[in-house]
């Protein structure tokens, strides 16, 4: 956060800054048949990069200035465990902090091995059920379950071995109807497993299938206060407190609060959203955005040098948001978003001693 703050300073001063961030989309093809999958509403028939593309996008970004590279789980990163293992050793052979989503499913012993030795920061691992049936059936696989288990112990056998902290390993755990009743255990198994964090993520609907698993407002907030005095009593860290706090927004109203958080706000301070002033994602086909929900745009990767797209092309991004203009994904936004903007306000405020 230090690090960020300190970019975002310059460019409120009239200077430039690299982004810190870069979130690398390596595919959209999975292994699983998740039932709230976004896939099963988004589909695309573009092409992905080829591994040359990916890597020189990786070796631009780190000259660049980028500190921070995540991989998400757009798709199952380990579908391309060739490339993605040669990325992550590029990111820390850099100094680079990386983080990888994955559902574990394919991490078999040597790969376990090489992400020791590299020194990667964060795994998280996703992970729906605390027995094989529960996992297994919203994760659309039989045998699922088991095979991420068996990477996770592959992973802190060589942890042990090595003496070594990293990586980190982080639990996501979707709410949904099927394991409502089970947050408490999947606190526990990710305690037995040497999880630092459990972090729970409500259902976004893409699906009829996902409609289906959605849990209700009033009833996901009483059991998350149920589950937040057993992470309290278990002394597992989880983002339940936020959860919380998040259910008191209405998702509706995201543009009306944005505009009331800005009231008696000036110049830098007056942006919409700070997220094109410090971070970069691109999709599998190379297209480049500011944030995750920003699906395709007119920069690709492909065409253009990082360089170029950082210091010109979203220069576009971030005129109209300094404006008080929305971008068209924008109607995308969310609670989560919102609030880390908001508390980028805050910290940007006392820097800038407005």
């Amino acid at each position: 956060m230090e690090e960020r703050i300190e970019r975002l300073v310059k460019w409120a001063r009239g200077e430039k800054a690299s982004p810190y961030t870069l979130e690398l989309n390596l595919t959209k093809k999975c292994n699983l048949r998740c039932r709230m999958c976004w896939l099963r509403g988004n589909q695309s028939n573009g092409e992905e990069m080829g591994d040359e593309d990916v890597k020189r996008v990786i070796r631009e970004a780190l000259d660049l200035g980028v500190r921070e590279v995540r991989i998400p789980g757009s798709g199952e990163p380990f579908m391309r465990k060739k490339l993605l293992l040669e990325v992550m050793e590029m990111v820390k052979e850099r100094k680079a902090k990386g983080l990888v989503i994955t559902n574990g499913t394919l991490i078999e012993d040597e790969d376990a091995r090489r992400i020791v030795e590299m020194g990667w920061d964060i795994l998280t691992i996703s992970i729906d059920g605390p027995r094989e049936e529960v996992h297994d059936s919203i994760r659309g696989v039989r045998g699922a379950f088991r095979r991420t288990m068996e990477a996770i112990k592959r992973i802190n056998e060589w942890k042990k071995k090595m003496g070594k902290e990293k990586p980190v390993l982080r639990m996501n755990v979707i709410l949904a109807k099927d394991n409502l009743s089970m947050l408490k255990d999947m606190l526990k198994l990710g305690k037995r497993l040497g999880f630092s964090e459990v972090l729970f993520q409500p259902i976004t609907i893409f699906s009829d299938e996902g409609r289906k698993m959605h849990v209700e407002g009033e009833i996901l907030e009483k059991v998350l206060k149920e589950v937040e005095i057993e992470a309290r009593k278990l002394g597992v860290e989880t983002n339940v407190q936020r959860l919380i706090e998040e259910r008191g927004f209405d998702y509706s109203e995201i543009r009306r609060l944005i505009f009331e958080s800005l009231k008696g706000k000036e110049g830098f301070l007056k942006t919409l959203c700070f997220e094109p002033w410090y971070n970069m994602v691109i999709s599998p086909e190379g297209f480049a955005g500011p944030c995750a929900v920003f699906g395709r745009s007119e920069i690709n990767v492909r065409d253009h040098s990082l360089r170029e797209i950082w210091f010109n092309l979203f220069e576009e991004y971030r005129e109209k948001l300094k404006n008080g203009k929305f971008l068209e994904f924008c109607k995308n936004c969310c609670v989560p978003i919102f609030l880390e903007n908001q508390r980028i306000r805050r910290e940007l405020e006392a820097r800038l001693n407005v």
